[in-house]
């Protein structure tokens, strides 16, 4: 069941037929549809795979880069003509040079690899252009990320999220401002994360469920307090091990406050998730903390999807269930 399910994601990055029928109005998944990955339930070879069969383009931008089945598929999707091109965080935060080999492997093998730096900050973001879907990730590029850690993928072919997800990479690859949203699912730091976050919370009404790596922003911890507050089934949950000195006074705040807090000790928590009263799904790359929201490049998405939204809230349900 678990490789069908990768096979079913892979074929629908790529855009062709796989377990679709055939047929003019089946021959692909319609426009706009959104699959997700949870890991490790769902393996994370769909990744690596996805990579190496991309034919057209594979542009990556992403914090750490160090799986081997990873970086052999760019080389691969390269060799098969794909237009690779990749972007990462020059010193990683406590990892140093843990990318100069893959960015050494890169420069070797012809692909178009470059350094990126965000001024104050990190280049966080964990993206994945390829072909026609915007893969947008919680995982870095990583044996932890992908077989290990509790992360989410969703791929994206909603053409206005994926050409917003494109000026990011574009305007990164050039060293140019980015441009305004022009009103998609995708939001970005340090562009427009904040509020959009910020509004997710404030719109909750029933249930607001997380799921943090992070969390120690002032800020959205006084949100999610009112949230619980005006009456709102606030539920917040952090990884048991390698909780900073932050997220531990970000969550002391929040049981001030009443919210219930969970720590979960496995799978390694590394996602960034929100469920908004049963409808609406944050994941990506931003943690709720402060660098992430006004420093670093970050990337997620706010999805009003269903299935994803059915999925991610059982995962939350789930994981909430092992917590202490």
């Amino acid at each position: 069941m678990r490789d069908r399910r990768w096979l079913g994601l892979l074929c629908l990055a790529a855009g062709t037929a796989c377990g679709w029928p055939a047929g003019p109005a089946r021959a692909r998944p319609p426009e706009g549809a959104t699959a997700l990955l949870v890991l490790p339930d769902d393996g994370g070879q769909a990744i690596p795979d996805a990579l190496a069969a991309a034919r057209q383009r594979v542009w990556v931008e992403m914090y750490l880069f160090t799986d081997g089945d990873a970086l052999d598929a760019l080389v691969a999707a390269h060799r098969a003509g794909a237009d690779v091109r990749v972007l990462l965080e020059p010193a990683p935060y406590g990892a140093g040079d843990d990318n100069q080999t893959a960015y050494v492997t890169l420069q070797q093998a012809g692909v178009d690899v470059r350094w990126f730096s965000m001024p104050g900050g990190l280049v966080h973001i964990k993206l994945l252009l390829i072909d026609d879907a915007a893969w947008v990730l919680t995982p870095n590029l990583t044996s932890a990320g992908l077989t290990r850690n509790r992360e989410y993928a969703v791929i994206d072919r909603a053409p206005a999220d994926v050409a917003r997800a494109e000026s990011v990479f574009q305007a990164d690859q050039a060293g140019r401002p980015l441009g305004d949203d022009a009103g998609t699912r995708v939001l970005v730091s340090p562009r427009d994360a904040r509020p959009r976050l910020t509004a997710a919370i404030d719109a909750a009404r029933a249930s607001l469920s997380v799921e943090i790596e992070e969390l120690s922003d002032a800020d959205l911890i006084a949100h999610l307090a009112a949230a619980h507050g005006r009456g709102v089934g606030v539920s917040v949950l952090v990884p048991a091990s390698n909780v900073s000195a932050a997220t531990g006074a970000g969550v002391a705040a929040l049981r001030s406050a009443g919210v219930p807090v969970r720590a979960l000790s496995s799978p390694t928590l590394h996602a960034k998730a929100m469920v908004i009263d049963g409808g609406t799904t944050y994941l990506g790359s931003v943690n709720f903390t402060r660098a992430s929201l006004d420093d670093n490049r970050e990337l997620g998405l706010l999805l009003a999807d269903a299935p994803v939204t059915a999925r991610v809230a059982a995962t939350l349900d789930a994981d909430w269930g092992h917590g202490q």
